[in-house]
């Protein structure tokens, strides 16, 4: 009576050894399952974060661009007018200190600084 008490007693213990495992498995699965969706759902957000950040860059590095550009032109505007303003300049005192050169042989021991 033992031996069959036994066997129904190990037959139970087995039974609910492959029902335990089973949950297990089951549990198993639906762990998985939620981590593979929540893994592709997080996988699809920071592909999508980091589009909108490359396209960021992509606009800040052109109004950068577009920005020095502009910089560089205007410097070179100014470097320009500045040397025009220089040449005048010297023009202008160049043709002073000549009239004053004409002045000063024409009438020696005269002097007439009028600007």
């Amino acid at each position: 009576m033992n031996d069959e008490a036994d066997k129904q007693w190990m037959a139970d213990v087995e039974a609910r050894n492959k029902q335990q495992i089973s949950i297990v498995k089951a549990f198993e699965a639906k762990c998985k399952r939620l981590y593979d969706t929540r893994l592709a759902d997080y996988v699809q957000k920071t592909d999508e974060q980091l589009s909108q950040y490359e396209q960021q860059l992509l606009d800040a590095g052109g109004q950068i661009a577009t920005e020095r550009s502009r910089f560089e032109s205007r410097q070179r505007r100014l470097q320009i007018a500045c040397s025009r303003w220089k040449l005048e300049y010297q023009k202008e005192l160049h043709s002073k200190v000549r009239s004053l050169q004409i002045h000063s042989f024409t009438h020696p021991f005269t002097y007439s600084f009028n600007y």
